[in-house]
């Protein structure tokens, strides 16, 4: 007899608010870049690898010394190359900022998630790309967190992520629901009577497939 079952787990995680958005480089042209809007941070960041593949020049420099939460005591201060980033709203408009250079290869990934398909999202123009697994490499903090930020919020049901207009779009964090299935094929054989005699030996095997 062959049985064929299915189990599903429902998970949360947290979706960060990111953004997929335009960036001119040192020629004028426009290239995507993934940034993550951090009201935690109070600087500004970009990625030195980012701020090379930009060719962008640094406007000036600042001492500044950076502190995880997890970390006894600050770093020792650096002077960090500061840099002018012109980002490109959906309006087709320039909006500049600074960020400070960062050694970091990037800020984090956010893994693809379909929490475009939430009801309460699927008008909305979104900033990032949910199929995307672009690394973050710009970190946008308090220093013009709130300039990027618009008063309007739509919010789904209890559990549910969060979107906030921006002029790249809407940015969307908060709580989503995975469901994560396994599937449990399970063979039993018996073995019938044979010319020996009868036989109430049986096998039963088991495999989780994930």
């Amino acid at each position: 007899t062959d049985t064929v079952n299915t189990i599903s787990e429902i998970q949360t995680k947290t979706i960060l608010g990111t953004a997929l958005v335009r960036i001119r480089d040192a020629t004028g042209k426009l290239q995507r870049v993934r940034l993550l809007l951090d009201s935690a941070a109070q600087k500004s960041f970009i990625t030195k690898a980012c701020a090379a593949r930009l060719k962008l020049d640094p406007v000036g420099k600042e001492l500044c010394r950076v502190q995880g939460f997890e970390q006894a005591t600050p770093g020792e201060a650096q002077l960090r190359n500061r840099f002018r980033l012109v980002l490109r709203t959906l309006k087709e408009e320039d909006l500049t900022i600074t960020a400070l250079e960062s050694p970091a290869p990037h800020f984090g990934h956010q893994s693809p998630e379909p929490w475009h398909l939430y009801s309460h999202l699927q008008d909305l123009v979104l900033a990032d790309d949910p199929a995307s697994d672009a690394p973050v490499e710009i970190l946008i903090g308090q220093n013009f967190f709130w300039d990027l930020m618009r008063d309007t919020i739509v919010r789904g049901g209890k559990r549910e992520p969060v979107a906030q207009e921006t002029p790249f779009g809407y940015v969307v964090s908060g709580p989503v629901e995975a469901v994560k299935s396994s599937v449990l094929n399970c063979l039993e054989v018996v073995a019938l009577q044979n010319d020996s005699g009868p036989s109430s030996s049986s096998e039963t095997h088991a495999a989780l497939l994930e």
